[in-house]
Parts: structure tokens; C-alpha cells; sequence
């Protein structure tokens, strides 16, 4: 609104369905994607020697309890870029349930507001929304409670005794 002489006065109205978190940014296969940093526990490098497969699915060992384990290539059905050596392991939580995400790389810590698709569902499975990172670069940000919900639907891992 201006007036003249009195000067303008701009209102700016951000939509509900917009909300600022801190997130960690990592890079799956070249491509990006945010972790909303609240769901992090921990972050480990693991050798593909400690991966090992109990049921069909991949677990590793954390402390001597088993934690499944999803690679988020796999997950997002993208092509996996096969690198030799150690891979990141996102070791994310929600309540009582634990997941170790595979990821290629970490990019940092980050501010992120977090735009929802709308109509109250995600657009993309496994996904709260998109966020811009800068430099007109879009990624998603996981939905890490809908992803451990997807991969620990099954039956619990049991290991064989003996």
C-alpha cells in the first residue's frame, strides 16, 4: 500500500504449509536430498564388509544390536554409483525404531524451509516436501518417519542361533 508523501508499507503472507527446520544434506548417486537433522542420531562409515543380510533384507551391526539397513539408491530406485571403500551410514530415529540410512555423500548442515506438496500427501513416496538449496537447485527432503514405517513393515529380523 503507498500513499503519497506517507511512503508504502508491504505485507508478505508465507503459506501454512511452509516450515523451517535444520537438515543434513547428502548426495545419493548425484543427486541430493535433505535429512531433517531432528531424526539424526548418529553418522557412521561403514566398510561393505560389516553389511551383511539377515531375511532379504541388509543390516548392519551397531553396538551389537542389529539395525536394518536401506540404501536410499535402492529406496528412490535410482542407479547406484558403485564406489569402492567405505559408504555413510545415516543412522536415523523415531520413537522406538532405528534405521541406518546408505548414503554416498555428505554435504553439510543446513537451513532449510521445507514447501509441502499440498493436498495433505507427499508427491513423492518417502518424501515431507522440497526445499531449495540455492543456485535453482530443488531436492527433497525425506520423510524419515515414512521410511522407517515402509522398510520395518515386514516381520522383525530375527538371526539364525548358532
Amino acid at each position: 500500500q503507498s500513499e503519497r508523501g506517507k511512503g508504502t508499507r508491504f505485507e508478505i503472507t508465507l503459506p501454512v504449509t511452509l516450515a523451517i527446520i535444520r537438515a543434513l544434506v547428502v548426495g545419493v548417486s548425484s543427486r541430493t536430498y535433505a535429512v531433517p537433522l531432528n531424526s539424526v542420531l548418529e553418522i557412521l562409515a561403514v566398510g561393505t564388509e560389516e553389511i551383511r543380510t539377515i531375511e532379504r533384507r541388509e543390516v548392519i551391526t551397531l553396538r551389537g544390536l542389529t539395525l536394518p539397513l536401506v540404501r536410499l539408491s535402492r529406496f528412490f530406485g535410482i542407479p547406484e554409483e558403485k564406489k569402492p571403500g567405505k559408504m555413510f551410514v545415516v543412522v536415523v530415529g523415531l520413537a522406538q525404531d532405528r534405521l541406518g540410512i546408505a548414503i554416498d555423500d555428505l554435504v553439510g548442515q543446513q537451513d532449510i524451509v521445507i514447501k509441502s506438496p499440498g493436498n495433505g500427501r507427499p508427491a513423492v513416496r518417502g518424501s515431507a516436501g522440497a526445499t531449495d538449496l540455492g543456485n535453482q537447485r530443488t531436492v527433497l527432503v525425506l520423510d524419515v518417519g515414512a521410511i522407517i514405517e515402509e522398510v520395518l513393515s515386514g516381520e522383525p529380523l530375527r538371526e539364525a542361533a548358532g
